[in-house]
């Protein structure tokens, strides 16, 4: 498999607890754990570095988090957004 030149930016989606898709642009060095090759079939897992803001339980019992993807690493909507509430299951810890 030939290694890329230049790491390509991969756009992806984030659904927050909301149901709102957040669009997110990013180097596939810095969201994907391996290396995609060209043979790649999408989608695939993604994953990005975030910071945990504030958990609490909601009124169903489900526990929610507001998590910050400007640190570590700067990942930003496409309109700039950093912040997002999300259920705590869709975070890595």
């Amino acid at each position: 498999m030939d290694e890329p030149i230049f790491p390509g930016g991969l756009e992806f989606i984030l659904r927050d607890a909301n149901w709102v898709e957040r669009t997110f642009v990013e180097k596939e060095t810095v969201i994907c754990r391996e290396p995609l090759g060209s043979d790649a079939e999408f989608p695939v897992p993604a994953f990005m570095r975030c910071q945990i803001v504030r958990k609490w339980i909601d009124e169903r019992g489900m526990d929610r988090c507001v998590i910050d993807t400007e640190f570590p690493l700067g990942i930003e909507t496409r309109d700039g957004q950093t912040k997002f509430e999300v259920y705590v299951e869709q975070v890595c810890m």
